[in-house]
């Protein structure tokens, strides 16, 4: 075979530029499906939050409560008003909006799992009504992976949360547990407010949230101070589990007995934070790993969730489920045959040959 000498004619260029650009097309039009870690617990948590979100849309509409279209765009019944007695402080529109996602329950079983949580696992879960969305994700969560929570949730909500009387976070849940979606439910209810002992709400507001835990089958929590919120409610975390480790603590919404007026990121959180004053610095001294989750638009933004949509997220969709991703063994041999390409045209005289057989055709 003759070896090629001088430079390669123009035609053998271009034939050589348009296989490589066809390989290339062919390369980065071969696509793969890559399911996340867990796929199965993720998507069977999210289909029951979904079930849960339009159990009480229902649950709302059967009681009267109307539903308010404009700041509720997807008509999810889980968004509140903007004050009510039960209001505790400013609430974020735009976070609200963006919580009310089943696939959030996704995030749950990930951070979860993580963890390394097992069956029958006890872990210590505070809730707020701020984000009535989130905390039925979590019930979702901890129904798929078969937890054991020891829940104390502070009824009062910020602005647009569950602080309509009469249709608070415990009316929702005590509605799942009634009608058999759960198997667990609040055990201790606090104020919430400043300090957490209802400070801020008025008199009328701390009537009513006495009454909705009353009526909810729940244990008022009474102190008169924030050191002393913070005590009671790690005291009955321990009263609950009988001598059972907690394998994790789980926070969701700003509760001050939580947070102690100490803001700290959201997600897992280590070690680093525990000299936090709250619930969560005294998990952590514990060596028991913290599950904060406060600042919703980041996190929708960290794992790829729409922020403040006018529609209710499908189950399983997203980065926490699935991953498209280009084919190794489609790039990669695309690349070989395009340098076998390249040195066959560089090293053999293919002009040549190419005139010589057209010579004997003539």
């Amino acid at each position: 075979m003759k070896i090629r000498e001088g430079r390669p004619p123009s035609y053998i260029i271009i034939f050589d530029a348009l296989i490589s650009i066809i390989l290339c097309i062919y390369a980065l039009s071969s696509k793969v499906v890559i399911y996340a870690p867990y796929y199965k617990e993720k998507f069977l948590a999210s289909e029951l939050a979904n079930r849960y979100f339009n159990e009480i849309r229902e649950y709302r509409n059967k009681i009267g409560i109307p539903i308010d279209q404009v700041n509720d765009p997807a008509g999810s019944g889980l968004i509140g008003h903007q004050i009510t007695p039960i209001t505790t402080e400013f609430g974020d529109l735009t976070a609200k909006l963006t919580s009310i996602n089943p696939n959030f329950a996704a995030l749950f079983v990930t951070y979860l799992k993580k963890l390394k949580v097992k069956e029958n696992d006890f872990v210590a879960v505070h809730l707020t009504g701020s984000f009535p969305a989130l905390n039925l994700c979590l019930l979702a969560a901890l129904t798929t992976l078969k937890l054991r929570p020891i829940i104390i949730t502070s009824v009062g909500s910020s602005m647009w949360g569950a602080n309509i009387p009469g249709f608070t976070y415990l009316d929702m849940e005590s509605f799942l547990y009634q009608n058999g979606l759960i198997k667990f439910k609040t055990a201790y209810s606090s104020y919430g407010g400043i300090d957490d002992v209802g400070r801020g709400l008025t008199l009328e507001g701390r009537e009513i949230i006495t009454r909705t835990i009353a009526r909810n089958g729940t244990i008022l929590i009474k102190a008169n101070s924030l050191e002393e919120s913070i005590d009671t409610k790690l005291k009955l975390y321990d009263k609950e589990t009988q001598g059972h480790p907690i394998k994790c603590f789980i926070n969701i919404g700003g509760n001050a007995a939580v947070i102690a007026g100490v803001e700290v990121p959201s997600g897992l959180l280590t070690e680093r934070y525990s000299d936090h004053p709250g619930l969560i610095g005294a998990f952590l001294r514990r060596n028991i790993p913290v599950i904060n989750i406060q600042n919703i638009n980041a996190l929708a933004k960290r794992y790829k969730l729409p922020v403040a949509p006018s529609y209710i997220q499908k189950p399983g969709e997203g980065k926490l489920f699935t991953e498209i991703r280009y084919s190794t063994k489609a790039a990669f041999l695309s690349l070989v045959l395009i340098l076998l390409l390249l040195a066959f045209s560089l090293i053999v005289d293919v002009d040549f040959y190419m005139k010589k057989l057209l010579r004997r055709f003539k």
